[in-house]
């Protein structure tokens, strides 16, 4: 991630766009989820939703909100850090913002350029924005690094039946997935490099495979690069901080991963909590595969699969359909209308505001 890259991506970034597009396309999203619990869902099992425990449905709500005030506090704690003045209600909006990107980008692309757009408004250097991404990636990855191994050493991951249909439904469809993916990315290569072949810029761009590795390889040494350009920074100025991101970080993810054992209870059925943790965060990863924006459909077929040996075939609609709404479709929700009336919150005369070339120095000569 070069500098003038993200100044350039920053430049050129549409709040508005996002939140005008996801209101055409949640709407239509959360119409198709319902048909397909609708169409899916045997008469009998639509009619026992009458006894559906609410308690339960808005402790699982309660549940997925979690990680916006965790990681609201978590951008607030390092914003101390760098002495910048970031408000609570600024730092949540970066949060809410950061999902409503996620929505409309692939997983793996994920809404971080839109919380370093929104961080950048709000005052923070480049590189202040960027070393706060990274370190919530390095703080997500402590809590995971303690958290998973001993969810598999607690629920005996390696001889658990349930564990294993689910390994075995996955490597099942592998194939077939890994094969769209693939297609999917080759086509997106070939549109690029089309649309490239018609501007300027196609003249400059070397796509032998010497240049591609090249390119790959210059990454890599800057992602590895910026790992310990952030570790050095907490060492020296925020160790206590960095721990209390990594505490807060997990309390927001077995939140969200917690909301599954809730939903699964209120219909009457037993869950594991923590089985079901761990096998959030596989669907989660897998998610991470999926090419199309916010993993729609792919998502859903995850989930179906991993869950096919825990929950009676004949409510895995209703449960898919409850736990993508939940997870999902209601977050992004709830976050454009919020954003929608209370607006980004840009400081006076920096709404429209772009970033000075000026600013590339910054973010290559200091991280924080």
């Amino acid at each position: 991630m070069t500098a003038k890259y993200i100044i350039t991506k920053v430049n050129e970034f549409n709040f508005s766009r996002i939140l005008k597009i996801l209101s055409i396309l949640i709407p239509a999203a959360i119409a198709g989820n319902v048909i397909y619990i609708f169409a899916a869902s045997e008469p009998e099992i639509l009619n026992n939703l009458t006894n559906y425990k609410l308690s339960y449905l808005f402790l699982a709500a309660v549940m997925v909100f979690m990680p916006w005030i965790t990681n609201s506090i978590r951008t607030w704690l390092w914003s101390r850090v760098y002495g910048c003045k970031l408000s609570s209600s600024r730092a949540l909006k970066s949060t809410i913002a950061a999902e409503i990107g996620s929505a409309a980008t692939p997983t793996m692309v994920g809404g971080g350029y839109v919380k370093l757009f929104f961080l950048i408004k709000y005052g923070f250097t480049p590189g202040q924005a960027t070393l706060t991404m990274l370190l919530g990636s390095l703080e997500d990855g402590v809590f995971f690094g303690i958290a998973l191994p001993l969810a598999l050493v607690i629920t005996r991951a390696w001889d658990n039946e349930y564990v294993l249909k689910a390994a075995d439904a996955l490597l099942e469809y592998l194939p077939l997935v890994a094969l769209g993916v693939v297609a999917l990315l080759i086509a997106v290569l070939i549109i690029n490099r089309l649309r490239l072949r018609k501007s300027e810029k196609a003249s400059q761009t070397d796509y032998s495979i010497k240049a591609v590795l090249s390119r790959v390889l210059k990454k890599l040494k800057n992602y590895i690069s910026d790992f310990f350009t952030a570790t050095k920074f907490v060492w020296n100025n925020g160790k206590g901080t960095f721990i209390i991101n990594a505490i807060l970080g997990g309390i927001g993810w077995c939140g969200r991963y917690g909301a599954i054992s809730a939903l699964v209870i209120g219909l009457g059925y037993q869950a594991d909590p923590i089985l079901f943790f761990l096998l959030q965060w596989v669907v989660f990863t897998t998610m991470t595969m999926i090419p199309t924006p916010g993993a729609v459909g792919g998502a859903e077929v995850s989930f179906g699969l991993i869950y096919s040996g825990l929950i009676p075939g004949a409510v895995i609609p209703v449960i898919t359909g409850a736990w993508r709404f939940i997870t999902f479709y209601l977050l992004v929700g709830v976050g454009a209308i919020f954003m929608t009336i209370a607006g980004p919150g840009f400081p006076a005369g920096n709404e429209k505001r772009s970033l000075p070339e000026e600013d590339i120095e910054v973010l290559e000569k200091q991280p924080a």
